[in-house]
């Protein structure tokens, strides 16, 4: 299963939410693409891209390093 990254262009929200619930609400349905982001971008990565991500930054995470 492959999917496309894109976002939506428009949203449309209800009154009732708080702004926090909208702001999670909209993570949830995009936080696919952040942990593509980071997949991609990581350099111990195995996983091979076949679109053309040229201009794609570096995911601004890094890892902690372990005492073990």
């Amino acid at each position: 299963m492959e999917k496309n990254l894109s976002l939506p262009r428009l949203l449309w929200v209800t009154k009732k939410q708080t702004l926090k619930q909208l702001h999670m609400t909209i993570f949830k349905h995009v936080r696919y693409i952040f942990s593509e982001w980071a997949d991609i971008t990581d350099p111990d990565t195995k996983r091979t891209v076949k679109n053309n991500l040229r201009n794609l930054i570096a995911f601004p995470f890094k890892k902690q390093e372990s005492d073990s």
